[in-house]
Formats: C-alpha cells, sequence, structure tokens
C-alpha cells in the first residue's frame, strides 16, 4: 500500500491458478511454486532473480487438473503439498535436495483425487487432511516427526 492505495506488480508473465511462497532451498529467500494454466498440469517453482522471478524448476510430468495446494514444515524442512484429479489422481510433497541441487516429489497417495489439503501439527504428529473426490471422502495422513 502506498499513500493508502494498494499497488500492483506482475511477478511472473506465466499463467498460473494457484502458488505457495516457500522459502524451499532455506537460502534466505522464498519461492513461488505454481500451477499452471488454471487448474493445469504444469507443476513449477519460481525464484527471484536479479530482481525478477525466474521459472528455475519445471516437473517433466504432466498431471491434468492440479489441486489441493497447501504449505507444510516438517523436521526443518519446508514441502509444498499438491494433488492432481486426472490420471493417477495422486496427492505429492514437494520439497528441495540440498545433497542434489533440485526439487523432489514424495507420493503420499494415488487414485483418490485431492481436491483440498491442510496440514497441522498435533503434538509430535504432523497431520494432513484432504478432502478426496474420486473416493468421497476427508482423509486424515499422518506421520510422527
Amino acid at each position: 500500500m502506498k499513500n493508502g492505495e494498494w499497488t500492483y506488480e506482475q511477478l511472473t508473465t506465466d499463467p498460473a491458478s494457484d502458488m505457495l511462497y516457500l522459502d524451499f532451498d532455506q537460502d534466505g529467500q522464498k519461492e513461488l511454486m505454481t500451477f499452471a494454466p488454471f487448474h493445469g498440469d504444469t507443476l513449477a517453482v519460481y525464484k527471484l532473480v536479479d530482481g525478477s522471478y525466474q521459472k528455475v524448476w519445471e516437473d517433466e510430468r504432466k498431471m491434468p487438473f492440479l489441486h489441493a495446494i497447501y504449505p507444510l514444515e516438517m523436521n526443518g524442512k519446508v514441502y509444498g503439498i499438491y494433488g492432481y484429479r486426472r490420471n493417477e489422481l495422486e496427492l505429492n510433497l514437494l520439497s528441495y535436495d540440498k545433497e542434489t541441487n533440485t526439487y523432489v516429489s514424495e507420493n503420499l497417495d494415488c487414485y483418490a483425487g485431492p481436491t483440498n489439503a491442510l496440514a497441522f501439527k498435533d503434538g509430535d504428529v504432523q497431520k494432513i487432511f484432504v478432502s478426496n473426490r474420486e473416493t468421497d471422502e476427508i482423509a486424515l495422513y499422518t506421520i510422527e516427526e
């Protein structure tokens, strides 16, 4: 806000329907994780380079109808929860691997069709609520830290 007025700045020129703003590589600067185009099939990560956001990673897989995006911090690591609602209907976690200097996707479930996700911690247990459209359920995924 400037002088009581909102300002606007376009951060990327690629179309996107959903995004997270997280410091995946833990360098002190947050990246953008995006779905493109609108509920599309492309998962990508953008990093601020020389004053503008540049695509630094794109999943080689095409995942139709990307959905269910939510941030997660667990064991000192940052994750982006995401899913998609066609083909394998997966629920996944995206993270950054410092050793290989790349982004890694970990599968949590298949064939459920996630539409929404919510992560929270309950004591020492990390939990993720997910509404799975294709299996007509709300599921709870848990892992002890």
